[in-house]
């Protein structure tokens, strides 16, 4: 094990109990905000994708392999794609009705 920093690099607080490809994507944020690359509804937007489609890929190929449903995997891909597109338009929705 490599020895884990004692501060994360983004400067922020450890983003603990989310999955590491949405962790990595979201130490960038604070990065576009001071760029102004994004804004608060943008962060919004981009969150609600990440936290949805987490695990995209490694999550549906190993189940639907290991339940023997090979041909499934593309089904599994594009519900869990149209799910991150979802909750990328409910993040906006939210973020305008209640910011």
């Amino acid at each position: 094990q490599y020895p884990r920093p004692s501060r994360p690099a983004h400067g922020g607080q450890r983003l603990v109990g989310i999955h590491p490809t949405a962790r990595a994507s979201l130490a960038m944020v604070p990065q576009f905000l001071e760029s102004g690359i994004i804004d608060a509804n943008g962060i919004c937007v981009y969150t609600a994708i990440g936290i949805c489609n987490a695990g995209f890929l490694s999550t549906h190929v190993g189940m639907m392999d290991g339940i023997g449903e090979r041909s499934l995997i593309s089904v599994a891909i594009g519900s869990h794609f149209i799910g991150g597109l979802c909750a990328g338009i409910f993040g906006h929705l939210l973020f305008v009705l209640l910011g």
